[in-house]
């Protein structure tokens, strides 16, 4: 799990959905990002709690949000 503010001061919670693991590339999991107002699923590499910065994680979310 992690916690990440975005540009807008906006805090996001952000965790792994596990039963999605089977859903996908084998080196990719979904994440679901909770702001409070609003719910993303993003997907990301494996290990992203520890390998994606704050920034890097934050620019995903952005994508997603646009996208969606």
């Amino acid at each position: 799990m992690r916690i990440v503010a975005d540009a807008r001061g906006i805090d996001w919670i952000c965790l792994e959905i596990p039963e999605a693991h089977d859903a996908g590339p084998t080196d990719q999991v979904e994440v679901e990002c909770n702001s409070g107002a609003e719910r993303l699923t993003i997907r990301v590499a494996k290990g992203w709690d520890s390998d994606l910065d704050d920034a890097a994680l934050v620019h995903v979310i952005a994508g997603a949000r646009t996208s969606s």
